[in-house]
C-alpha cells in the first residue's frame, strides 16, 4: 500500500532531514550522544506534529495493518524478521550462530539507547495531540520515551550488522530497517525526529562494532 500523495511528499523528505524535532522533553546536555531536539514551537516542532496528525489518515489501511504486525514483535522476533528479509541459505547451525550473534547486537543497542531516553524524556505523540495508536497495551508507553526511538535503533543496529556480514544485500537490510522505523510513525509511537534520531545513533554506535 502506498501512503497518500502528502505522505508521501512530508515523509520523503525526512531522508535528508538534517534536524532533529522536539516534542515535550527535558533538556539535558550531558553525557548525551544526539544533539537535542529543538525547542518546542519551533518550524521544525511543527513539521513533526503535522507528520503525526497526517499520518493518522493511513488507520485502517493495509500499511497501518503492516505497522500493527511490526509492533507486536518482541526482540526474538525482530531478529527472526531482519534474518529472513533474504535467503542466505545458511544451514542450521550457521543460522542459529547468526541469530546469536544479532541477539548480542540488539541487546547492545537497546542498553546503548536507553540512557538517551532517560535524558530527553520526550513524550510520545499520542500523548501530546490525541489520537489512535496501533499498540493495544497502550499503558505501560505512558510513561515511556520516545526520543530517539528504540526500535528504530535496534532494526539499524541489525541491519547494519548483517550489512557487514553479507554486504551484497545491504539495500535489502536497510530497506527492512526503513520500514520498521516508518511503522513507528505510523502507528503513532513516535515523532518522525524520533527514528532520524535513531537511525543516527545506530549508524554511530555500529561504527565501533567490528563485523
Amino acid at each position: 500500500m502506498r501512503f497518500t500523495p502528502f505522505v508521501m511528499v512530508i515523509l520523503a523528505g525526512l531522508a535528508g532531514y538534517a534536524g532533529f524535532v522536539a516534542g515535550h522533553h527535558r533538556p539535558s546536555f550531558t553525557r548525551s550522544r544526539l544533539p537535542p531536539p529543538p525547542a518546542l514551537g519551533s518550524r521544525d516542532a511543527e513539521l513533526d506534529k503535522q507528520i503525526y496528525l497526517t499520518t493518522r489518515q493511513l488507520i485502517g489501511s493495509a500499511r497501518w495493518q503492516q505497522a500493527v504486525e511490526d509492533a507486536k514483535l518482541n526482540d526474538e522476533g525482530t531478529v527472526q524478521a531482519f534474518v529472513e528479509v533474504e535467503q542466505l541459505h545458511l544451514s542450521p547451525v550457521e543460522k542459529e550462530a547468526l541469530m546469536q550473534r544479532l541477539r548480542v547486537v540488539q541487546a547492545m543497542a537497546r542498553r546503548a539507547m536507553g540512557g538517551e531516553k532517560y535524558i530527553w524524556q520526550r513524550r510520545r505523540p499520542f500523548i501530546d495531540y490525541g489520537g489512535q495508536s496501533c499498540v493495544i497495551d497502550i499503558q505501560r508507553f505512558l510513561t515511556s520515551w520516545s526520543y530517539p526511538s528504540g526500535h528504530t535503533v535496534r532494526a539499524y543496529a541489525l541491519a547494519l550488522a548483517l550489512s557487514k556480514l553479507y554486504p551484497e544485500h545491504r539495500a535489502a537490510f536497510l530497506a527492512k530497517a526503513h520500514q520498521f522505523a516508518e511503522s513507528r510513525v505510523i502507528c503513532g509511537m513516535h515523532w518522525a525526529s524520533d527514528i532520524k534520531a535513531g537511525e543516527a545513533f545506530a549508524t554511530r554506535l555500529m561504527e565501533t562494532v567490528a563485523p
